[in-house]
């Protein structure tokens, strides 16, 4: 596994000389790796850029021959740029700099913690409601970007992706609870496959990691995957993290989140979203997560055997419950 600290220095100095000569921006920067993806480690970093003068600087890179991953999130956040101006308490990061080469470019640094951060270590489970509330408010701006489109839904890529986990690994899961839980989601997906559904133009990968909660602000990052599709992915991507959060059997719904995070969330979206579509895919999307933990990963990670333990707690009460909707 790399490590933050295997970067080659020299190729982000470069990088670094690229933005101050395009810029005029010609102070020292101090580099520290603040990310790097746990698939192409060797391709995908972020870095932080820190000077004696101004605000700190996040550099991303990519270094795919070829991609034209960070060009199409760069214009992205530029077109959107004006409709959040708009919303005084939701935000985008702030683009600077996008390399002629596709290769990197440079946002300001966000300052506060993401969304992930206080779920996964709330003071109280009030800072968690609250989280949700602005989570709602955040995406709910994102989703009156684009006219809303009426869209059918199908939801057999949720059945395929549990049984390839099944199939290409050794899963810790009970089979013989995977196949219960799996049976009854096909149930479900075939009753609500082919419904009419919104699409709007969305995140794409909308997880905690990727909301930070400034002083009444919420910022957005990490706009890759942007495009439009069913709104209630970008939902499910952000309420799934409430598994780590303490809950008895009767605080939590059909759906496997608790009724309080999901409420908070909704008092700020406003967009329709079908209550059935909703609970069938995050029963699907926790079902997948739990599906693709193998057994090599629960006995290396304690991460993992405490994911391992929520979800499969979450599943049970979900679905010993009626579809909502």
């Amino acid at each position: 596994m790399l490590l933050f600290a295997d970067f080659d220095e020299t190729l982000v100095r470069n990088c670094i000389d690229e933005f101050s000569a395009a810029t005029g921006i010609r102070d020292a920067f101090s580099i520290s790796c603040l990310d790097r993806s746990a698939t192409f480690g060797s391709e995908r970093m972020v870095f932080t850029l820190v000077r004696s003068k101004g605000k700190p600087l996040v550099l991303k890179l990519d270094l795919a021959e070829g991609t034209k991953r960070l060009t199409k999130e760069y214009q992205v956040i530029e077109k959107l740029s004006s409709h959040f101006e708009s919303g005084s308490q939701a935000a985008l990061v702030k683009p600077v700099y996008l390399s002629p080469t596709g290769r990197f470019h440079v946002t300001k640094l966000l300052e506060g913690k993401t969304a992930k951060e206080m779920v996964y270590s709330p003071q109280d489970l009030r800072q968690a409601g609250q989280v949700y509330r602005r989570g709602g408010e955040w995406l709910n701006h994102l989703h009156q970007f684009e006219p809303v489109k009426e869209e059918k839904a199908w939801f057999n890529w949720m059945l395929e992706e549990v049984e390839g986990h099944m199939q290409a690994a050794s899963p810790q899961a009970c089979r013989k609870m995977l196949h219960r839980f799996t049976a009854e989601l096909e149930r479900d997906c075939r009753n609500l496959s082919g419904m009419s559904c919104i699409a709007v133009f969305s995140h794409g990968d909308f997880h905690g990691g990727n909301l930070v909660l400034g002083r009444g602000v919420s910022y957005g990052l990490d706009f890759t995957e942007a495009c439009t599709k069913l709104a209630v992915y970008d939902i499910v991507d952000f309420l799934k993290m409430d598994v780590f959060l303490p809950a008895e059997p009767s605080q939590v719904g059909a759906c496997g989140i608790r009724n309080h995070s999901k409420e908070m969330f909704f008092k700020k979206y406003r967009q329709k979203v079908n209550s059935g579509f909703l609970t069938c895919a995050l029963r699907g999307r926790l079902l997948i997560e739990w599906a693709k933990i193998s057994r090599e990963a629960f006995e290396r990670s304690a991460f993992m055997r405490k994911k391992f333990t929520f979800l499969e707690r979450r599943l049970s009460i979900a679905f010993a419950q009626p579809l909502e909707g």
